[in-house]
């Protein structure tokens, strides 16, 4: 197993193990979480959800999850049935495609918010169409909401990104260090049968 970045702790204070429990949890709660809301907005008859914009992002939100809930349900199962290095390893290499998807859904994200932006605008001002306002006043409005939505956008990605790239180092470590053990088990075993062999020749 390539070597790679290496903790001892999952948030510097629990068990790489428990860590690697509760992070496998998350993803696969907050993966069904996010295809549930997504499906239930697309099925929704509001009016926001009619807008193009809203479908695509609802649409690569059910994709992007429902594969990071499939990473973590194997995730789950090797920790529970077969937590042995080699199927370890092959989940510390999912978790990094879990990053991958990850990222790929942040850029999708705002990427559909700046291609849509005149759209976007278009809906917001019909919203405010009867708050008693200047037109450049409803607009400005409208321009500060977006770039500020924007910029929520982006700081979330980056955020998230960073928890995800950690939550895969310590799936990574824990794989790692099983790896570990069991070399040093089997190089015991190893000496402990030569050794009996040596012996029983005497």
């Amino acid at each position: 197993m390539t070597k790679g970045p290496h903790i001892n702790n999952c948030c510097f204070c629990i068990p790489l193990k428990s860590g690697v429990i509760i992070i496998t949890l998350l993803w696969l709660i907050f993966g069904i979480y996010a295809i549930i809301n997504s499906s239930l907005s697309i099925a929704s008859p509001d009016k926001e959800n009619a807008f193009i914009y809203v479908k695509v992002q609802n649409i690569a939100s059910i994709v992007f999850n429902a594969l990071i809930t499939f990473g973590a349900a194997f995730g789950l199962y090797v920790l529970t049935y077969a937590n042995i290095p080699r199927m370890l390893s092959i989940y510390a290499k999912i978790s990094y495609v879990i990053v991958g998807i990850n990222v790929i859904s942040h850029i999708l994200t705002s990427v559909v918010f700046i291609v849509f932006k005149a759209d976007i605008l278009k809906s917001c001002a019909e919203l405010i169409a009867n708050i008693s306002a200047s037109g450049n006043e409803k607009s400005r409005a409208c321009n500060e909401g977006y770039d500020d939505f924007l910029k929520s956008i982006i700081m979330s990605a980056v955020v998230s990104t960073l928890i995800s790239v950690y939550f895969a180092i310590v799936i990574a470590s824990y794989a790692q260090r099983r790896n570990e053990k069991e070399k040093e088990t089997t190089a015991a075993d190893a000496a402990e049968t030569h050794l009996y062999e040596k012996t029983s020749k005497l």
